[in-house]
Order: structure tokens, then C-alpha cells, then sequence
């Protein structure tokens, strides 16, 4: 039985679903992984600080093999419970950054789909099946790079390199996820893509880029 303190957690989420303050997927999962941990607490270890201080000790009493999911449960439930205990400390300003955090990325994932629009088809996943099939027997390479400690991006591309285009298209689908570009930089590099397409002179922009410089 979950005690009181923990379902005003639940309460929490359900209010910030409500006035979408976070992305109603985020809110599910963030529910799960709550749920799969609470359920497995006894009525001493059901304290949100107890929680926080022992959450790798109480995850080994979770039924999950998989370690990576394991880790995400563990990140849902601890970004939930600083939210939660944030929110209870200073709630107008909480929800005043976390609607700031969801325009921001309502806008920025507005622009990069509307410049997408610019693109052909084919080059937005839109491929026929044979073409498809022929991508497939293209030969690859898998390229990584370590971020930070314990992240780690990697790809598959081309063995034979990127072209220019879909190099800044790379880079482009990851800029919303930098706090540190604006919304305007968002757009400056969409309308560059469009730029680049309409040159159909400009030869540059169908070179490779040599899959053996440093990424």
C-alpha cells in the first residue's frame, strides 16, 4: 500500500499532465517507472528524501534484467521526485520555468518540421521499398563519440561519408536538444538547408564528406 506522501506524487504528475507543463509521454513514463518502484517498498522506505538518498539500493528489488532500463526507471523516478519536491517548495515558479522548458521545445520542434518540408521526400524517411532494400546492402560504418561520462552518441552511416546536406541535417536534428541555441538559431540553419537546396549551382553541396576525418 502506497502511503500518502507518495500518491500526492502521482497527484503531482496528473497536474502537470493537465496543464501541460510536460510532454504527456514523459508524464506516462515518469508514472510507470514511480509505480514499479513505490510498489516494491515497505511502509518504512516510502520517503521521497529516503527514496532519493537509496534509489540504487532500492532498485535492486525491482524485476527489470535489462541494466539500461533500468537506469532510465531510475533517472524517470529521480527527475520526478527533485520536480516534485520543487514544485512543493516554490510551485508558481516550478510551473512558470517548466511552461518556459515546453514552449521552447514546442516552438523549436515547429521550425525544424517546417524546414523539413523543404526537403525531398526520400530524404525524410519517405523511401520506397526498393529503395529501402537498396540502402540496406550499401556498406556502413559505425561512428561514436563519448560526450560525457557514461553517454555515448553513435550512428550508422555510408562507408563512403556523408554528403554535405545531410551533414548539417545531422547536425540540425540535434539542436533542439541544445538549451544553448535560441529559437532563431533553430531557424537561421533551417533556412540555410533551403538555401542550399535552391543553389542548384553550387556543386559544393553534393560533395562527401571523407568518412575518415575526426566527426
Amino acid at each position: 500500500m502506497i502511503n500518502t506522501e507518495l500518491q500526492e506524487v502521482f497527484k503531482f504528475l496528473e497536474h502537470v499532465e493537465q496543464h501541460q507543463l510536460l510532454n504527456r509521454n514523459t508524464i506516462l513514463s515518469r508514472k510507470t517507472a514511480c509505480r514499479i518502484l513505490f510498489e516494491t517498498l515497505s511502509k518504512d522506505e516510502q520517503s521521497i528524501d529516503f527514496i532519493l538518498f537509496n534509489l540504487d539500493q532500492l532498485f535492486k528489488k525491482v524485476s527489470v534484467t535489462d541494466a539500461q532500463t533500468l537506469d532510465v526507471y531510475k533517472s524517470r523516478v529521480k527527475a520526478t521526485l527533485e520536480n516534485f519536491k520543487a514544485w512543493k517548495l516554490d510551485r508558481s515558479q516550478w510551473e512558470a520555468s517548466a511552461q518556459l522548458g515546453m514552449n521552447r521545445k514546442i516552438n523549436l520542434y515547429k521550425i525544424r518540421d517546417q524546414y523539413q518540408l523543404h526537403l525531398p521526400a526520400n530524404s525524410i524517411g519517405k523511401s520506397s521499398l526498393a529503395e529501402r532494400i537498396k540502402y540496406q546492402t550499401i556498406a556502413t560504418r559505425h561512428v561514436s563519440l563519448s560526450i560525457r561520462e557514461n553517454f555515448e552518441v553513435s550512428v550508422t552511416i555510408p562507408k563512403n561519408g556523408l554528403t554535405r546536406q545531410e551533414f548539417y541535417r545531422l547536425t540540425y536534428l540535434l539542436m533542439p536538444h541544445c538549451p544553448e541555441f535560441s529559437i532563431e538559431d533553430i531557424a537561421a540553419t533551417g533556412q540555410m538547408f533551403i538555401d542550399r537546396q535552391s543553389d542548384k549551382s553550387n556543386s559544393v553541396s553534393s560533395q562527401v564528406i571523407n568518412p575518415s576525418t575526426n566527426l
